[in-house]
């Protein structure tokens, strides 16, 4: 089960964050330099969270309409949540981290729970540019994952929450939200810092994917007819944060015209128990203007594929249009009633959405591999130092089922340094075969030594994307030619392991090269200040000890080696201890 599942509550509202962009250049990282470039927000501490976010639609049998207007809000105790990148060479696998999400009605019914951190994924370039002068992300995007711990309260006093309980396991729900229209032209603009969210909250069954609930996807159609270009393709870079924005301009912009006609993959799934078809459109169609509602391309149906790509049965006799109202009240999900047949016929073929313009003839623009196959990475990031090893999981399906018995493989490349230093499976042949899950484990071991640029000699690390069997299926590279799955590996920390570091000699350059890329902990905590530091020291000792997914675990940006994290902990103890003799 998953967020399209029913019942499903849909939200919508506006997200928050202040990321730094001061490390979205490595040229930013040279010591002996000025920053040349800080971006457009260099003192940004990644803060994350939803904003007048509130319940706007519900689906559920039966359900009474109690939660429409409930507010759904992100925790900011003990600390709000993080936005973080993997590493300037892959900022496209942007990563939400400690974020709490709770819905209560007025009368205190509801729930909360702890977002599994999660990856964005399949973000392309959704909106026209701003108007005026502005700068903003033309880029849309989703974060799907699940709510852990979930607790209730008074379920029972609103059928669709019961519902929902009753229908959940393990004390976890599906969650999927979409994001886009991010305005940042001014950091001292109130306006800025803020984009659109739509959001939907469903069961969730042990065993679920996390990152990628979905099963089945409809990518842009491969062939489409003139007029319509195609969102997927395939392109060996992946793309910067840069590429999707529109910077602040001297002079007052008109209205941009529209972009070319194209479409974003859709994730969908069939609920053959009670013959429902459900398509998440939320983050397919391109919108009307920028932050706006979404552009009105036509008519649009779902159908069921044949093999030689022409339609073989039409499933809404009746066309539907995307309007703003299916993002406000069905969270940009649309349900598609089926006949026992047309569910039938759905788990062994193509499922795919036709569009018909004004005066046109009806156009295939979204369709189900061929195969119906489709194969996902998790996690979808990852960190390690160097000589250590990490298990990615690779699941494979089949109209929606778990493929068993199937041969996967799966390569990695870096961005910068030396491509075939990392070893897949022991035998380093880079491939495995599926259980009866569909599940492949990969081991991948990393090299002691690491074949570092210069410009990346600050970050101590390099970074890989991991290429799979999505490349082929149109699974996992899409409009925006983005590797679902990448692994930052740091060099091992020459002082590793010390028991006595000083601050001269281990923590002080380390603190210096922090407060360097990220200017904004200065208003919280200035790090190149040994009597500041020595007045934090078990704040700090507390904060570099939480675990990964804690929202106040420092860094924030979680770019710091580990071994570098326990060489300074070891000193803060150090500290503390010295002063506690004093005492």
């Amino acid at each position: 089960m998953s967020y399209l599942d029913w019942p499903r509550i849909n939200f919508t509202g506006r997200f928050f964050t202040n990321v730094s962009t001061i490390n979205n250049d490595l040229d930013n990282y040279d010591p002996s330099a000025p920053v040349p470039d800080p971006g457009w927000n260099p003192n940004g501490i990644a803060l994350f969270k939803f904003d007048s976010c509130k319940v706007t639609g519900v689906q559920a049998a039966g359900d009474d309409g109690k939660l429409v207007g409930a507010p759904v809000t992100t925790l900011s105790k003990p600390a709000a949540g993080k936005l973080v990148d993997l590493d300037p060479d892959d900022q496209s696998l942007s990563q939400v981290i400690g974020v709490a999400v709770s819905l209560k009605t007025a009368a205190g019914s509801g729930f909360q729970g702890a977002l599994e951190p999660c990856n964005l994924q399949d973000m392309w370039t959704r909106s026209p540019v701003p108007k005026g002068n502005a700068g903003g992300s033309r880029a849309g995007a989703v974060f799907v994952s699940t709510l852990n711990s979930v607790q209730w309260t008074k379920a029972d006093d609103v059928k669709a929450l019961k519902l929902l309980r009753d229908a959940t396991q393990n004390s976890q729900l599906a969650i999927r939200f979409a994001v886009g229209s991010y305005f940042f032209a001014d950091p001292d603009d109130p306006t800025s810092g803020f984009g659109t969210l739509v959001g939907s909250i469903g069961p969730r069954m042990n065993g679920d994917p996390v990152q990628f609930v979905r099963r089945r996807l409809l990518p842009a159609a491969a062939a489409q007819a003139a007029g319509l270009r195609s969102a997927a393709h395939v392109e060996s870079a992946p793309p910067a944060h840069a590429e999707f924005e529109v910077q602040k301009g001297a002079k007052r912009r008109a209205a941009a015209p529209l972009p070319p006609l194209q479409f974003q993959a859709c994730n969908f799934q069939l609920d053959a128990a009670n013959r429902r078809l459900s398509l998440d459109l939320a983050n397919s169609i391109q919108l009307a203007s920028f932050a706006g509602p979404p552009r009105q391309v036509g008519q649009l149906r779902a159908v069921i594929v044949a093999a030689d790509g022409k339609t073989e049965e039409v499933l809404q006799p009746k066309p539907f249009e995307f309007t703003d109202a299916t993002n406000q009240t069905q969270g940009g999900v649309v349900d598609v009633s089926l006949t026992q047949g047309q569910s039938q016929k759905l788990e062994a073929m193509r499922a795919g959405v036709e569009l018909k313009q004004s005066g046109g003839a009806w156009q295939l623009i979204l369709a189900e591999h061929s195969s119906g196959m489709f194969a996902n990475i998790s996690p979808f990031t990852a960190r390690v130092v160097g000589g250590e090893s990490f298990s990615f999981g690779v699941q494979a399906f089949q109209w929606g089922k778990p493929l068993p018995n199937q041969t996967l493989g799966l390569t990695a490349e870096s961005t910068q340094g030396t491509p075939d230093s990392l070893s897949i499976q022991g035998d380093g042949s880079g491939t495995a075969v599926t259980d009866q899950n569909g599940l492949a484990s990969f081991n991948v071991n990393t090299p002691t030594n690491l074949d570092i640029p210069d410009a990346r000699q600050q970050l101590d690390s390099l970074c890989y994307v991991l290429t799979g069997p999505w490349a082929n299926l149109n699974g996992g590279i899409l409009a925006s030619r983005i590797p679902p799955a990448g692994l930052l590996v740091w060099a091992p920390y020459a002082n590793a392991g010390m028991t006595d570091p000083t601050w001269e000699g281990q923590v002080q350059p380390i603190f210096d090269e922090y407060m360097r890329i990220y200017p904004g902990m200065k208003e919280i905590m200035d790090l190149t200040d040994l009597t500041v530091v020595q007045a934090n020291l078990q704040k700090l000792l507390s904060a570099m000890s939480l675990p990964f997914e804690a929202p106040h675990r420092m860094p924030v940006t979680r770019d710091l080696s580990p071994q570098k994290i326990q060489v300074i902990i070891t000193w803060l103890k150090n500290q503390l201890a010295q002063q506690a003799g004093k005492t």
